[in-house]
């Protein structure tokens, strides 16, 4: 987390921290900053940014299963991990997130964000919920946690979820026209059993997942699933 009088200067002071160009920096912006007006002080811009470290991911990806179940080990350690990360986004953003992570058989990995300071991730269209939720995927990914993550957020999730649904309801049913199968961009586990089970629903159709780790994808196709032996 960054700060700046500007979200220039706040990408400034990363690029010198982090040793890495301007250009290279992938970033969020939590809070654009606003400037004094009418005797109110200013307060400034922050954003997060998004840094990978690729030999921890190799590594992360090296140790994935391959299967439907490779996103569902819940790890030890991972809870302190991930409340820590989000207590320090809490005191970037100065506002309560009430934050609550634990673990669970059905969900994985469960965060959930019901404080005031929520509203700083939803605004717009949930960008920045939708940035926070890839980057704590990818932090446990490059710890080497194969635990599936479920980020909970006044019903952010559930409409992630019913658009997914209706996506791959409408691939499945164009399908079922032509006979030709159809498959969806790289899903994690849990989307992935989304379509599933938003297919079986139409009937005379099969889904099958393909491809490794994050890179894990759904082909929806007609009849049964091909012998992969």
């Amino acid at each position: 987390m960054f700060s700046g009088a500007t979200i220039e200067e706040a990408l400034a002071l990363a690029a010198r921290t982090l040793g890495l160009p301007r250009e290279a920096l992938r970033y969020v912006v939590l809070d654009p900053g606003q400037p004094g007006v009418r005797g109110l002080s200013p307060t400034p811009a922050r954003i997060a940014i998004l840094h990978d470290d690729p030999e921890k991911a190799a590594r992360a990806s090296a140790l994935a299963v391959d299967g439907e179940e490779d996103d569902d080990l819940l790890p030890e350690g991972a809870v302190p991990m991930l409340l820590e990360i989000l207590e320090e986004l809490e005191h970037a953003l100065d506002d309560p997130l009430g934050i609550e992570v634990r673990e669970d058989e059905e969900e994985g990995l469960v965060v959930r964000i019901e404080g005031p300071g929520r509203r700083w991730l939803l605004s717009g269209e949930g960008d920045a919920l939708a940035a926070l939720d890839h980057l704590l995927r990818r932090i446990l990914q490059a710890q080497g946690y194969t635990a599936r993550l479920t980020l909970w957020c006044e019903g952010w999730r559930e409409k992630r979820d019913a658009a997914l649904r209706e996506r791959a309801l409408g691939l499945a049913r164009a399908v079922r026209e032509d006979g030709q199968p159809r498959r969806l961009e790289p899903l994690n586990a849990y989307e992935r059993r989304i379509v599933h089970m938003a297919v079986a629903e139409l009937g005379g159709l099969t889904t099958f997942s393909e491809g490794e780790g994050h890179e894990r994808f759904v082909t929806i196709a007609p009849g049964p699933p091909p012998d992969r032996t």
